[in-house]
């Protein structure tokens, strides 16, 4: 598993990469940078991210799914 604070500058540079980070929490808009990587980052069928962030004092999850694109790939 792989822990990462933030995404890379390149990737939120990228207007549809930036997008796929941006969620609604409670009718507001936030980034969802924070993720846990597990698995294998170029192998689909064997590897997830979870996207989440800390809003007053609340874990919310944006994100489970495939690895999703960054300026790398």
């Amino acid at each position: 598993s792989n822990y990462r604070a933030n995404e890379s500058e390149q990737t939120m540079t990228n207007k549809d990469m930036a997008k796929r980070r941006m969620h609604k929490v409670e009718g507001e808009t936030f980034c969802f940078e924070q993720h846990i990587t597990l698995g294998v980052r170029r192998n689909a069928t064997s590897t997830i991210q979870v996207f989440f962030r800390i809003i007053q004092n609340v874990l919310y999850i944006a994100y489970i799914g495939e690895h999703l694109d960054v300026s790398s790939t």
